[in-house]
């Protein structure tokens, strides 16, 4: 080193190690948790829809599961166009709507060997 030369030192300032604190809790994604219904659409709505039915399901073995719950008005399985065949979804009109509101108490049912899962029906 020559006189006047200064020492090598790095051109950024080296922070002191901090360690990091667990990242927040994410915030909810709806109003409800897991243990309550969902609020239904609409004052009026009696109508759920469910979705991963067992292709060997009928309307009559759905009914019979459903009317646990309360009086079924209708159940609709929704069939393919072409071959008539179950698309694994139905539409279940209950006669009041606390009926409907109990089915939804759980979101999900085994029916016929299948996990079946429901929600309010949405206006198409």
């Amino acid at each position: 080193l020559s006189v006047g030369a200064r020492e090598w030192t790095p051109s950024f300032a080296a922070a002191p190690f901090v360690p990091q604190t667990a990242p927040p809790a994410p915030a909810a994604a709806s109003a409800f948790t897991a243990a309550e219904t969902p609020p239904p659409p609409s004052p009026t709505a009696r109508q759920i829809f469910t979705r991963n039915l067992n292709p060997e399901s009928d309307e009559t073995r759905i009914e019979a599961f459903f009317s646990q719950f309360g009086l079924v008005e209708s159940v609709q399985i929704l069939r393919a166009r072409g071959t008539g065949l179950s698309r694994g979804m139905a539409n279940i009109t209950f006669s009041q709507q606390a009926d409907a509101i109990k089915a939804l108490e759980k979101s999900s049912y085994y029916i016929d060997d299948r996990m079946v899962y429901c929600e309010w029906s949405k206006a198409r």
